[in-house]
């Protein structure tokens, strides 16, 4: 989860690889050095060019957390990682089918 946090809060306003690159490699280092966790294992399920790192900027943005997958009447809702993005699409066109049903301005999106 703080993984997911600090790359919203932080990467995502890097303009360049290089810097995200630079992220990246802190974030890793600091999972280590306070956390005493290696990154990649923990990290392993978004391995996507299959080298055992999570060292692309496209890798580490396939982690995904939030409350809204399972869909959930839990209150507080769960805030989880979601591994299985085509599942999350799923959810999120009901979402907005729902949106489009009730809304003056439906989105076409």
């Amino acid at each position: 989860l703080w993984i997911h946090e600090v790359h919203r809060v932080f990467a995502d306003r890097l303009i360049s690889e290089e810097d995200s690159l630079m992220f990246l490699e802190w974030v890793r280092d600091t999972v280590k050095k306070h956390l005493k966790k290696d990154f990649d294992k923990i990290c392993k399920h978004l391995d996507t060019n299959g080298d055992g790192k999570v060292n692309t900027v496209k890798e580490i943005r396939g982690l995904f957390c939030g409350d809204y997958y399972p869909p959930s009447n839990k209150i507080p809702k769960p805030y989880n990682e979601i591994e299985d993005t085509k599942d999350l699409t799923k959810v999120w066109t009901g979402f907005l089918e729902e949106h489009n049903r009730m809304s003056r301005n439906p989105m076409d999106l």
